[in-house]
């Protein structure tokens, strides 16, 4: 309801132009980034993100202070007591040698239909991983979701930050957009990163009235009104259906009238459509 009635938004232009004041009046500039006002997305819709254009998130949210990026490559730091206690860990555990961190399971709450990996496609990867016999795989996150086979499962065993710090040890990381794909390029850990789900299907809907006097491009020679028409003026309807990202459907009709003459062209035209 507040977002509705706009008073989020009005709440953040206001800590927003405090923290403005206080830049110009102190040298100190206080940023909250949960703010909405950050966030990455341009908008949030029911069914998925909009994301905003303009190059790397880093940038845009600068811009926003007048600021450029030095670098786009993140920082975190570790206390030696960390390190120390994650050095214990990994002898615990027998992780002397390198290793591939992995974590399958997604945040259902937060567009989780989008962001999931099927499990049983998570797991041939860490098949194919054990079975070349090169590096053992450390199972990562939260305590909950579906353990995967021939890990080392360490899900809830390690507080978050000696986790950050046992991901600085591994190899690889693979995972899917979240927390820990943060933590892995802040360390610049290379990783293997799975928008596992598709944007569910989408109906979408159009209408033109077009008055085409000369054809814009030179175009083959052909005699079906729909292709290549030109001196023509009249109505065009569609209605689409997008399955998925890539492939969708789309019924079009028009009926328009060719230049010099009188009767009408009617045309209907039904599309499987691949995008990419």
């Amino acid at each position: 309801m507040k977002r509705r009635l706009g008073l989020d938004a009005a709440y953040e232009r206001l800590v927003f132009l405090l923290a403005t004041r206080r830049w110009r009046s102190r040298g100190q500039f206080d940023v909250h980034i949960d703010l909405d006002l950050h966030s990455y997305a341009a908008e949030e819709r029911p069914d998925r993100m909009v994301w905003k254009s303009g190059g790397h998130i880093v940038d845009i949210l600068l811009a926003t202070y007048g600021q450029t990026a030095r670098t786009h490559q993140g920082e975190l730091s570790f206390t030696s007591e960390e390190e120390q206690a994650t050095d214990a860990f990994c002898q615990t555990h027998g992780l002397t040698a390198d290793f591939v961190a992995i974590e399958p399971n997604s945040k259902a709450s937060w567009f989780g239909d989008l962001r999931a990996w099927p499990v049983e496609r998570w797991q041939e990867v860490v098949d194919r991983i054990v079975s070349a016999g090169r590096y053992p795989i450390v199972q990562l996150g939260e305590q909950g979701g579906q353990a995967l086979a021939q890990t080392i499962d360490l899900r809830g065993k390690l507080p978050v930050r000696l986790a950050m710090c046992l991901m600085k040890r591994a190899r690889l990381f693979l995972g899917q957009e979240g927390g820990l794909m943060h933590v892995a390029r802040a360390l610049d850990v290379p990783s293997g990163i799975v928008w596992g789900g598709v944007q569910p299907g989408q109906w979408e809907a159009g209408y033109a009235y077009q008055r085409i006097q000369a054809a814009a491009v030179l175009a083959a020679a052909n005699s079906d009104d729909w292709w290549f028409h030109a001196a023509a003026r009249g109505h065009m309807a569609s209605l689409a259906y997008m399955f998925d990202e890539i492939w969708g459907a789309r019924v079009s009709g028009f009926s328009e009238t060719r230049d010099g003459l009188d009767r009408r062209t009617h045309r209907l035209l039904v599309e499987l459509q691949a995008r990419w």
